[in-house]
């Protein structure tokens, strides 16, 4: 159904239904002008359409001209169709044109993988973990072996004396 405003004449296309049985009061989106829309009247093709035709004797439009058959041989193909005619393209074919700038063609259901692989934070947290395990196991296993003095005393070369006691 197409709406015209009564007050500046913009039209718009709505669907048929919205208007409803009982009409409805729209408002111009151009100029804020409200009426209200009656509902188109509904066709019925129930009954017969009865018209008074008035013959006055002359025909109202002019009779058709039979046309000629056109048989077979009298019709000529067209240049492009006919087997003895050039062929268009001579030359290489050329590329498509590059899009322009900022065009970007999407394509919903192509998939490209990711530029680079995601960073995942728990894999690298869980290695540190590992080898913070692994140091600290070694620390301890050091302990017990050697005790704390010649422990610390390895790891500090400056002296050979031990800091504890």
């Amino acid at each position: 159904m197409i709406l015209e405003c009564t007050e500046c004449e913009t039209r718009y296309v709505i669907p048929d239904g919205a208007i409803g049985p009982e009409g409805r009061t729209v408002r111009c989106a151009n100029c804020k002008h409200s009426w209200f829309q009656e509902p188109e009247p509904a066709l019925e093709l129930d009954q017969p359409i009865e018209q008074e035709v008035e013959d006055d004797g002359e025909p109202d439009a002019p009779a058709a001209i039979p046309l000629k058959p056109r048989t077979p041989e009298a019709v000529e193909a067209p240049a492009l169709l006919r087997r003895d005619a050039a062929p268009i393209a001579q030359g290489p074919a050329t590329a498509a044109p590059e899009p322009t700038r900022g065009y970007v063609d999407y394509d919903a259901f192509a998939h490209q993988p990711p530029f680079r692989a995601r960073r995942n934070p728990a894999r690298r947290w869980t290695i540190a973990a590992v080898i913070a395990g692994v140091a600290m196991l070694g620390a301890t296993a050091a302990i017990i072996t050697n005790g704390a003095p010649r422990t610390a005393a390895a790891l500090f070369h400056s002296t050979t004396e031990t800091p504890l006691r």
